[in-house]
């Protein structure tokens, strides 16, 4: 899940986490790690990195390996547990349908 990218739903200040990464809404962030537990790490267009809450995001452009339909479901479930998703590279495009 490394590499896949993201847009800012809503503003975050990061104040009350340590390593919170504060962003504006509509912002694009390139994404780190994304342990199960609500909380991604993440890297804006400037080069800050940080700390934010999963639902504060929207993934981009999402290609499922060896996770199918299963794995389609949880992220439409909002389920964190992304195991057997991967981001699709810049340019290509997916034969399945769009999230």
């Amino acid at each position: 899940m490394s590499g896949a990218r993201c847009r800012t739903l809503y503003p975050f200040s990061g104040e009350r986490h340590g390593q919170g990464l504060r962003f504006a809404a509509g912002e694009l962030i390139t994404l780190l790690q994304v342990p199960d537990g609500g909380w991604w790490e993440g890297e804006k267009e400037d080069g800050l990195r940080g700390w934010f809450p999963a639902s504060y995001v929207q993934l981009l452009e999402l290609h499922v390996l060896g996770g199918g339909e299963g794995c389609r479901r949880r992220l439409e479930r909002g389920q964190r547990g992304l195991a057997g998703c991967v981001p699709l590279a810049p340019g290509l495009r997916s034969t399945s349908r769009p999230l």
